[in-house]
């Protein structure tokens, strides 16, 4: 029997939606539509700060009402993070990793939301997620319509979205039946760091502007919603260990648009070529058009670990849709921690066969694929922790700032020494986890929400630091 899994894409399905009139003219409503498949959306002139990597605020108008997003530096880069670009066939350069753009953070008056987010030369990418299906994604224009103003951003929910029906490619693929019960359950309470490694074909990286920093944030910025998703499931989070841009086309490391070549071709070149690069699993995204209508691979099931067989690639950039193309690579990676397809049962999520399909849920996993999930996390060994691990030594620390201001507990990790710069540290504010990316000499951080009191911030992370801050809240 076959093992791999594959996700077909069908045709759009027409919607009407209306936009503001002075950019009706540069961007039809049908193109939008078709573009991202919605049947509703609004556009919004948003001001993004895009300075150094920082705690920012950006206002944004959901649901016919304003509301403001606090953000925070939030890095998934592994401690030895690598950036390498195949420059011609065979050879590779080191690159210098661009600082890292990805953010989390909370909805002032939404305190149930969740946001994941990424901010890119003054362009916002972000998901505030309410759970349940209750999603909002906000994302520039002017990736998809190249003549549109820098600061339009299409905002839409995810009740909005039109499915792009299909049926898994794969004859063979059993589809999940029952749910099975957790084993284990005593380990819950644990953290489970997957280290992930990512590969971007020529024509991944072609649509990314062919530019290697634009195609490593936008791999980034995936991958740090999809760590959302998993991090909710059962405390998985994801770790980027290293990135490979295939800026060579001539001729391409991988030529074949059928899916299952394809993923042949990846997997055969990285475990002769890639066996040393640090990793649970590794992903591809491609820019190829992928037969079939097909969009998206695993190799099989159980198969985290398992390092000479953990692969799955996604035609990651087949929409403009910010929350079909999380979906898909979440889907994905599902298969690989054991969830199949389930089609048949009422309350199917990511792991329906056709993306946005079934209850049309992309923002979580239903219980049969949980259980799934579950099991096989729980039988990993090589899993390591979500944070930590920071190379900034104790005696480069100069000291810890920190302040409140309504609920909000604000402050800075100041070092002596500007050599950390992009190295991440964990806090803990009254025990809440929160985590500072240095970008020169200081790292800024912001916790929410606190009611009045009195509360302990410390510095966990590097350990036995002895820095902390007793902060009132007034």
């Amino acid at each position: 029997m076959k093992l791999s899994a594959v996700w077909v894409m069908a045709a759009l399905v027409p919607a009407a939606a209306a936009q503001p009139a002075d950019l009706d003219a540069v961007i039809p409503s049908d193109q939008i539509r078709d573009a991202f498949s919605v049947s509703d959306w609004s556009i919004q002139r948003l001001n993004v700060p895009d300075a150094e990597p920082a705690p920012v605020d950006v206002d944004v108008a959901l649901d016919g009402v304003t509301r403001r997003l606090h953000l925070a530096p939030h890095s998934l880069r592994s401690t030895d993070f690598t950036v390498h670009v195949e420059t011609s066939p065979g050879v590779f350069v080191t690159e210098a990793p661009p600082a890292p753009r990805t953010y989390r953070g909370y909805v002032e008056g939404m305190e149930d939301a969740a946001v994941a987010a990424s901010i890119l030369d003054g362009r916002l990418y972000a998901v505030v997620d309410r759970g349940h299906g209750d999603v909002w994604a906000v994302q520039p224009l002017v990736d998809t319509f190249e003549h549109a103003p820098a600061d339009a951003h299409l905002v839409f929910h995810s009740s909005d979205l039109i499915a792009i029906d299909g049926v898994c490619g794969n004859e063979d693929l059993a589809e999940f039946v029952g749910g099975f019960p957790i084993e284990n359950p005593g380990v819950l309470s644990a953290e489970f760091g997957t280290e992930i490694a990512a590969d971007a074909d020529n024509l991944y990286y072609a649509l990314n502007g062919r530019s290697i920093p634009n195609t490593v944030a936008d791999v980034e910025n995936i991958i740090n919603r999809v760590s959302v998703i998993y991090e909710a499931t059962g405390e998985i989070c994801y770790k980027i260990t290293e990135i490979i841009v295939r800026s060579s086309g001539d001729p391409p490391r991988y030529n074949s648009n059928d899916p299952q070549t394809l993923l042949n071709s990846f997997q055969a070149e990285w475990n002769a070529s890639h066996g040393g690069i640090t990793r649970d699993t590794a992903h591809m995204f491609t820019g190829r058009d992928l037969n079939g209508n097909v969009i998206g691979i695993a190799r099989g099931f159980n198969l985290i670990c398992n390092i000479g067989s953990s692969y799955a690639l996604s035609q990651a950039r087949f929409t403009g849709n910010l929350l079909f193309r999380t979906g898909l690579v979440a889907h994905e990676l599902g298969h690989l921690w054991g969830a199949q397809h389930c089609d048949s049962f009422g309350n199917c999520r990511i792991m329906c066969s056709g993306i946005g399909g079934c209850t049309g849920i992309l923002d979580s996993f239903g219980p049969n694929s949980t259980n799934s999930i579950l099991n096989h996390r729980n039988t990993r060994t090589c899993l390591g922790r979500c944070g930590g691990e920071s190379p900034v030594p104790c005696n480069w620390i100069k000291k810890l700032t920190g302040k409140c201001k309504g609920d909000t507990i604000k402050g800075k990790v100041i070092l002596w020494t500007n050599e950390f710069n992009g190295a991440t540290m964990f806090l803990e504010v009254d025990g809440k986890p929160e985590q500072v990316v240095i970008s020169g000499k200081k790292g800024k951080y912001i916790s929410f929400p606190f009611d009045p009191g009195r509360y302990l911030v410390e510095i966990v992370d590097p350990p036995d630091c002895g820095f902390s801050k007793n902060v009132s809240c007034n």
